[in-house]
């Protein structure tokens, strides 16, 4: 056998050797096949071939599934109808393959899949174990998983027959007592009488009465112990169940009935057939029942017998119009349970229970002033022989092991001098020593020496029950706190003792009294005032700096109601109250802000937080508060708000900028300034806002140090970029009278046009540089030599300087955008820039057409900067074409190019591949394009050269 199906044996044997139930035992066994036989589910069945009845009596599947525990079928429409008459495993590994697929059972169910074993009991065929598939398998099942269904079968075949054995112990068990109790009872009783009677007949010869009387007892005598003999051969008799009409059965019990109480009126009310497996006993339980209301009635009884089929089972309703039954006579219908209190009239009712009951059936009373209804409830179908009831003494025996074996307290058992008699295996690792070590030990040896052992029993013995605490001493030393339960005489002579090592618990209390006291020290150190009360309002917790703050010691109030205390301004005093009610109601405030009148009327200002405190099942016990002193803060306040109002004025008429008040948690207190709305901003709504949350999070990061640096006491200035701007940024911190740092400002001023000039200065005074040395040292060399050739040179500085001028007045009269347009023709401008441009041999072809709305001045600077671009770099054999395009135009030509690692850069200011160039006539012409609204850019052209390509222009409609 492979290893996986050895451990699938060990995993059986022990589960079948646990202390679990059968159901427990028989659903874990079936779960180890269905793994093992890789199917969906495993069923234990019971088969009554006679009925054609199948039932699965255990199943791994869930209620919700297919095939749940309980569930009932045709035994005609299972594969079980083949395994319960043949004499080996029924194996199916895909039915249709196999010939099954006009089987009942997968027309029925669909299952391919199918392995069963009969279950033989007694000699006799019982049901099956079986498992399923909807799924066909890859391959036949094997030899090993074959044997391991059928010893799965087998080792269920002994459960049952144990659990079969136990029931009929019950039975003969429960029968003695019956017998003994009851005949003993009725038997003193009668016979009491007789002699009695008896007695008086001697006396009085010719007194037919008493003769009569003790007649009638030796009678009911004889009666009983007939009665006492069919009980007894009912329960001693080994009988089957067959399936029989309830109906024709009752007919016959009441004819019998109306033969022997001819004056009794009973009728029938009942179906044509109702069927039920029965065993043949059955008869004669509801003949008892039928007799017992004729007999009992009145002198002309009506009696009515009903059957009625219901789900699952048959029902019989007799219902008389007698005296009704007595309570102890419906109690041993319902339970058949005998107590020296109870004993019935008779055996009758006790014959019937036990019959009915043997039928997994129930009777049940129903007791009114009009008479009484007994309903006797009897399965159709088998529901699982006497096997599945466990007996009384088996159920006591399991629950003292359960209770007492398994309990995770010690259990110990001791007799009158308190010395043990049992332990189990906590009370033995409790006490330190081998549970058969202790066996005959007194209790008093594990006791320390100094604890009053004899005062402590006496008052065990005196209390009959006794719960206390106390050290238990090992035989090495060591020392257990144990809580304990003593309950004397739990049978004469015997006392039980339930200890609990309470080491843990003593340990977890050690450390969180420790915690607790830590948590003390910490609140009573606390700067903040904390108080706790209870649900009645009266305080329990006040630490030293709510002493401090309220002006009263702990001592003082510790058990008061806060109510009682004048701790804040009468004003408030009444809202504190209703709020503190609101919180023991379950209600948390937070920041709920006071005022306190203190001894030398300083106003302190409070805010105060407070929650529930709650115990068990959720419910408010109390509160807790926290006062925070916020005098300081609410000063800061309002000297901020001073301060807002001395700034505000100040930063409505800054100009060119902003000014921005913050506070401590940085945020905008004071927004405004004209350079603000210039930039397209909100001064109102900057305001509360965090610095960080302004503008959607966009401010740059260093203006946001730069805040945190104020108010860290840190003035600072830096120029940062924002919104294509450049803006100088100061920010210094604000202090109070003491010098604390409480709030910032930040001033910040637009300097971009500045910056814009400075460096428009810088450029052109190191342009012009250049050229100037060039005049200045040829107007030497033309002085000192007489050489007027150097006048030429002198020319064309000059000539450089003078293009140099225009060019930087051109580009710093640029503007942002154009305010005015007028109708411009495309063709003639361009033709007209052509010729105002010195371009010499170059070539031109104009193809753009169309008319525009423009600034002709600015338009004129595009066209006319990219024609000299264009001559400059290609010389005279250079060409350049002007054309249309869908969104703008294009000027391209057949020069150098410009590399594509120079293309972004090309419109920066002082850019120019040629040394004698300004680096200006690109940028002019990215300005003139952009106050337009338009867009440029620079590309490869169709002959190699530079094509720049003007889009966003939009044509007028001819």
């Amino acid at each position: 056998m492979s290893e996986s199906g050895q451990q699938a044996r060990r995993d059986l044997y022990e589960l079948l050797r646990s202390e679990n139930t059968f159901e427990q035992k028989a659903r874990g066994a079936l779960e180890l096949g269905r793994r093992y036989l890789d199917a969906d589910n495993g069923h234990l069945t019971q088969i009554d071939q006679q009925t054609g009845h199948w039932e699965a009596i255990v199943s791994t599947d869930g209620p919700g599934g297919d095939f749940p525990p309980g569930l009932e079928l045709d035994l005609g429409t299972t594969y079980c109808r083949r395994t319960i008459e043949a004499d080996a495993p029924i194996a199916v590994s895909e039915a249709p393959n196999q010939g099954w697929a006009d089987d009942p059972a997968f027309q029925q169910h669909g299952l391919h899949c199918y392995h069963g074993t009969k279950l033989i009991l007694d000699g006799k065929p019982y049901g099956t174990v079986c498992f399923v598939a909807e799924n066909p398998r890859k391959e036949q099942f094997s030899e090993d998983e074959t044997m391991f269904a059928e010893l799965i079968a087998q080792m269920l075949e002994r459960e049952l027959e144990r659990e079969r054995h136990e029931a009929q112990l019950h039975q003969q068990t429960n029968l003695a007592v019956v017998l003994n109790r009851v005949l003993r009872h009725n038997l003193r009783n009668g016979m009491t009488v007789i002699r009695g009677y008896t007695q008086l007949v001697g006396g009085k010869r010719d007194n037919d009465t008493m003769r009569q009387m003790a007649l009638q007892k030796i009678d009911s005598i004889l009666e009983l112990s007939e009665k006492a003999r069919q009980l007894s051969s009912v329960i001693a008799v080994d009988q089957e169940r067959e399936p029989a009409d309830i109906v024709s059965l009752v007919r016959d019990c009441v004819n019998s009935v109306e033969q022997s109480y001819p004056n009794a009126n009973v009728t029938i009310a009942a179906e044509q057939e109702a069927q039920a497996s029965i065993l043949t006993s059955f008869g004669r339980a509801v003949e008892e029942l039928i007799e017992n209301a004729a007999k009992h009635g009145s002198d002309s009884p009506t009696v009515t017998v009903t059957v009625e089929t219901v789900p699952k089972a048959v029902e019989i309703r007799i219902t008389d119009d007698g005296p009704g039954l007595s309570r102890d006579e419906a109690d041993v219908l319902e339970t058949g349970e005998e107590t020296p209190l109870k004993h019935g009239s008779g055996l009758g009712l006790w014959l019937a229970h036990w019959i009915v009951s043997s039928n997994d059936g129930t009777i049940t009373p129903a007791i009114t002033d009009d008479g009484t209804t007994l309903t006797i409830t009897v399965p159709r179908g088998p529901m699982g022989s006497n096997d599945d009831q466990l007996t009384e003494l088996s159920r006591a025996r399991d629950q003292y092991k359960a209770s007492f074996e398994e309990a995770g307290d010690g259990m110990t058992i001791t007799d009158d001098s308190a010395r043990i008699l049992a332990v189990n295996a906590e009370a033995a690792r409790i006490y330190g020593e081998d549970r058969q070590a202790l066996l005959g030990r007194s209790m008093q040896e594990f006791l320390p020496s100094e604890f009053d052992f004899e005062a402590e029993w006496g008052e065990i013995q005196s209390s009959k029950m006794k719960r206390d605490e106390l050290d238990i001493v090992s035989p090495d030393g060591g020392v257990s706190p144990i809580e304990y339960t003593a309950k004397t005489d739990i049978v004469p002579g015997q006392h039980l003792i339930v200890s609990r090592d309470i080491s843990e618990r003593k340990e977890r209390e050690r450390v969180l009294q420790a915690t607790a006291n830590r948590l003390e020290t910490m609140v009573n150190l606390s700067p903040e005032p904390i108080l706790a009360l209870d649900a009645t309002g009266a305080i329990q917790l006040w630490n030293n700096a709510a002493a401090e703050v309220f002006e009263f010691e702990a001592e003082a109030v510790l058990g008061e109601r806060i109510h009682s205390l004048d701790l804040f301004n009468p004003s408030q005093a009444s809202d504190f109250e209703e709020r503190l009610e609101r919180v023991l109601a379950g209600e948390t405030i937070r920041n709920l802000e006071v005022q306190r009148q203190t001894g030398d009327d300083t106003t302190v200002d409070l805010r105060i937080s407070a929650a529930p405190l709650r115990g068990e099942a959720d419910s408010v016990t109390g509160l807790i508060a926290v006062t925070t002193d916020v005098s300081e803060e609410k000063a800061r306040k309002r000297e901020l708000e001073q301060t807002q109002e001395r700034y505000r004025i100040v930063a409505e008429n800054f100009p060119n900028g902003g000014v921005f008040l913050f506070d401590s948690d940085m945020r905008f207190q004071v927004a405004a300034g004209k350079g603000l709305e210039d930039a397209g901003l909100d001064p109102a709504g900057l305001e509360g806002l965090h610095v960080r949350e302004a503008l959607d999070g966009e401010i740059p990061s260093p203006f946001i140090e730069m805040c945190q640096a104020a108010l860290d006491g840190e003035s600072q200035r830096k120029e940062l970029p924002f919104m294509n701007r450049t803006y100088q940024v100061q920010t210094v911190p604000v202090e109070d009278t003491d010098g604390a740092v409480y709030a910032g400002i930040a001033m910040t001023q637009n300097v971009t046009n500045r910056r814009e000039r400075e460096r428009f200065a810088s450029m052109v005074s190191h342009d012009l540089r250049n050229p100037l040395n060039v005049a200045q040292g040829r107007l030497t060399l033309a002085r000192e030599s007489g050489e007027w050739d150097h006048l030429d040179h002198v020319e064309s500085a000059l000539g450089r300087i003078e293009t140099l001028i225009e060019d930087v007045l051109s580009l710093s009269q640029s503007e942002t955008a154009v305010e005015e347009r007028e109708l411009i023709d495309l063709a003639t401008i361009v033709n007209n820039c052509w010729g105002s441009v010195d371009t010499a041999d170059a070539t031109f072809t104009n193809r753009l057409e169309g008319t525009i709305r423009a600034d002709e001045t600015r338009l004129k600077q595009v066209f006319e900067n990219l024609f000299g671009n264009a001559y400059e770099h290609g010389g005279d054999g250079v060409s350049v074409t002007v054309g249309n395009r869908d969104d703008g135009f294009y000027v391209e030509d057949t020069g150098p190019g410009i590399p594509v690692s120079d293309r972004s850069t090309v419109f920066e200011e002082g850019h120019s591949s040629d040394s004698d160039g300004t680096g200006l006539g690109l940028s002019i012409v990215e300005r003139a394009v952009e106050v337009h609204g338009w867009d440029i850019r620079v590309e490869e052209g169709s002959a190699g050269g530079a094509r720049f390509v003007i889009s966003g222009v939009e044509y007028e409609q001819p």
